[in-house]
C-alpha cells in the first residue's frame, strides 16, 4: 500500500509487522518490504505464498535472504488462484519443503478458518491443517465475528487432535463499509449477520483508538451466553 513505511515508523520500536504477499505483486516484493521494516527496527513475520515460488530454488534464495535480513518468523498461505507458478501447490507443500531447508525458523504460522473457506471444502480444509501441524507452531484465524462459531470451530479442531496456539483474528479500527466488503469478498457469511446486529460492536469499532480488549469483550459475553 502506498506508504506503508511511514505508517509503520509511527509504531513504537520493536513492534511486530506483517507482510502479505499479494497475488499482484511479486514474492520479490514482499521480501523487500519485509527488509525495510526490518531495517527500521520490527520484528517482522513474513508471508509466503505457496503459488507465487517458480521453484524450490527460488524458495531456498527466498529464505536467504530473510536470513540475511534477521528475519525468522513467516506465515504460510496457499496463494489466491487456482494455478501455481511452480512446484508448490499449497500451504502443506510448502511447509514440507521449509522443514527440510529451513529448520532454524524462530515461528511459522498458518491460516485456520472457523467459519470455513469460500472456495476450499470443510474436509480438504481439515486435511491440510493437519498436514501442516507437524512443522507450524501456531495458526491464525480468519476473521470471524460470531463468538460461538469460533468456540464450535475451536472444540471440534481440538477434538482431532489439532494443539496448536490459536490467535484470534480481529479487525483494527476500519471504516464500517470497507469491513463488510472485505468481509463478503472472503467469503465470511453467518457472522457478518452478527454485525448488523451488534451495535455495541460497531459503537467500540469507532470510537476506539485500540479496540482490540473491547471487541474481546463483547466476543467472550457473547460465548459466556
Amino acid at each position: 500500500m502506498p506508504g506503508v513505511l511511514d505508517a509503520a515508523r509511527r509504531l513504537p520500536q520493536g513492534s511486530v509487522v506483517t507482510v502479505t504477499c499479494s497475488p499482484s505483486r511479486s514474492v520479490a516484493a514482499t521480501i523487500d518490504l519485509a527488509e525495510q521494516l526490518r531495517a527500521c527496527g520490527y520484528r517482522v513475520e513474513t508471508h509466503l505464498a505457496a503459488r507465487r515460488f517458480e521453484s524450490h530454488a527460488h524458495l531456498q534464495d527466498t529464505v536467504a535472504c530473510l536470513d540475511t535480513a534477521g528475519i525468522g518468523d513467516v506465515f504460510v498461505i496457499g496463494g489466491d488462484g487456482d494455478s501455481s507458478a511452480g512446484p508448490f501447490a499449497g500451504g502443506a507443500d510448502l511447509i514440507a519443503a521449509l522443514a527440510e531447508i529451513a529448520p532454524h525458523l524462530h515461528s511459522v504460522g498458518i491460516p485456520c478458518y472457523p467459519e470455513g473457506h469460500a472456495a476450499i471444502g470443510a474436509q480438504l480444509l481439515n486435511e491440510a491443517l493437519d498436514a501442516k501441524c507437524f512443522f507450524a507452531g501456531h495458526m491464525v484465524s480468519q476473521i470471524c465475528f460470531d463468538a460461538d462459531t469460533i468456540e464450535c470451530w475451536l472444540v471440534r479442531t481440538r477434538d482431532r487432535g489439532v494443539a496448536l496456539p490459536v490467535y484470534i483474528g480481529l479487525p483494527g479500527v476500519i471504516a464500517r463499509r470497507k469491513l463488510l466488503g472485505i468481509a463478503l469478498r472472503i467469503g465470511l457469511g453467518d457472522s457478518t449477520r452478527v454485525l448488523s446486529k451488534n451495535t455495541g460492536f460497531w459503537r467500540h469499532l469507532a470510537l476506539e483508538a485500540q479496540p482490540g480488549p473491547k471487541i474481546m469483550e463483547i466476543i467472550w459475553d457473547a460465548a459466556a451466553d
